[in-house]
């Protein structure tokens, strides 16, 4: 699920950089999609892509749960639309280049990527077969390695004579072995980390360690807020105040409902995206519906039918920020957040 334009234009206008805008950004989608379910040629998808997506088949499944698509009928009713058009509407495509599709209010389809199988299809996948291909003569047919079982503590970067220049990154510090990163329960919280070894890159230097542990690198390389970095004794790189802070989050909030006859657990998911009069441009709600047996002892008065709806609040108002507790080191203590 691609998220709404504006949040790339946002990134567009924070950052002063054109390449985050929605247009730009909407090419990368249609490189990695793979669609089976809409005509080739659909404007704003790929069809030859590594990550398979497809849509539940509504007939199939209103056929095996008449109950719950009769809520689904009443849903759309509520919402103002009409009943007899849910299928069309559960099958509206969620990625269309329509400039009114992040403002619609309604019932859609969560699109899945799934295989025909029903195999989930990831980068793990796209790896493992970049990995796996050999020439004619059996050698490696990419220039590719995976190096497992390894913890980066510090990017390492170019020295620069030049005050005006940036400082540029050409590789990483890193250990072997395993369990070596300190919010692993496995890890050996009291010995050293084992010697460091460094990786020297041709082009570029990616970090792609989550919304924590990017930040927490770029710290621990000397890249954060100058009070922090002088409080571990990090030399400074560049003092940028921004690190680690604003982050922002999603919320999911599971609510439940008690339902008088058994539902099928697992169907498709056919979400709500409601809009909130505070914000009439943006949807800020989507309400998954997911039918299910949960055994909660604190609700066994009610039975075990429950449908659950977690609702994924998209306009959050939660901030928050990453800092260092301890420095990482080679010869002592683990980095942690």
């Amino acid at each position: 699920m691609a998220p709404q334009d504006s949040f790339w234009d946002y990134m567009t206008n924070i950052t002063d950089d054109d390449s985050w805008r929605h247009e730009n950004m909407g090419r990368y989608f249609i490189q990695f999609e793979n669609n089976p379910c809409l005509p080739p040629g659909t404007p704003g998808h790929g069809f030859d892509g590594w990550v398979t997506t497809a849509t539940p088949n509504v007939e199939a499944f209103a056929a095996m749960q008449p109950d719950r698509f009769t809520i689904f009928r009443q849903i759309a009713a509520t919402l103002g639309h009409d009943p007899e058009d849910l299928f069309a509407r559960i099958r509206t495509d969620a990625k269309s280049l329509d400039p009114n599709r992040d403002q619609q209010q309604g019932i859609f389809s969560f699109p899945f990527h799934n295989t025909a199988l029903g195999n989930r299809t990831n980068a793990d996948l796209l790896l493992a077969a970049t990995l796996a291909e050999q020439n004619s003569d059996g050698s490696p047919a990419n220039s590719l390695t995976i190096q497992l079982e390894s913890l980066v503590t510090k990017v390492l970067f170019s020295p620069s004579t030049n005050p005006d220049s940036p400082p540029r990154a050409i590789g990483v510090e890193y250990s072997e072995g395993k369990s070596l990163y300190r919010a692993d329960p496995r890890a050996a919280r009291t010995s050293p980390l084992p010697p460091t070894h460094t990786a020297y890159a041709r082009h570029s230097v990616i970090l792609s360690a989550g919304v924590f542990n990017t930040p927490q690198l770029l710290k621990l390389s000397g890249i954060g807020p100058a009070a922090e970095l002088a409080r571990f004794g990090t030399p400074p790189i560049v003092g940028l105040p921004g690190v680690g802070t604003h982050l922002q989050d999603d919320y999911e909030i599971s609510l439940t409902a008690h339902a008088s006859v058994p539902l099928i657990p697992h169907p498709p998911q056919a979400p709500m995206h409601l809009r909130s009069p505070r914000q009439p441009v943006h949807p800020p709600l989507a309400i998954p519906h997911r039918p299910g047996r949960l055994p909660l002892h604190s609700l066994h008065q009610h039975g075990p039918q429950l449908g659950a709806r977690p609702r994924h609040v998209k306009s959050p108002r939660c901030l928050s920020r990453v800092l260092l507790r301890l420095l990482s080191s080679a010869r002592g203590s683990r980095d942690y957040i």
